[in-house]
């Protein structure tokens, strides 16, 4: 994502800024039992821990927000 903002800041008063990226935790609900678990995104195959049904809602992870912008 830095070298994206990189290439897009060039010219720009941002130009020279750097990105602090937290990663918000992948959470995602089986749409069989309810149950709600972690998910780590580089395993291939993502099924429930529970039960093992692939039917499943993602609650978290695909968001993302600004908390402050500071400009020298």
């Amino acid at each position: 994502m830095q070298r994206y903002f990189d290439y897009a800041s060039r010219g720009t008063i941002a130009e020279g800024a750097t990105l602090e990226i937290e990663r918000i935790p992948v959470l995602a609900r089986c749409d069989n039992c309810h149950e709600s678990f972690g998910v780590n995104w580089w395993t291939p195959d993502i099924y429930c821990t529970r039960c093992g049904g692939t039917r499943l809602s993602l609650l978290s992870g695909r968001e993302f927000s600004i908390e402050e912008i500071e400009v020298f």
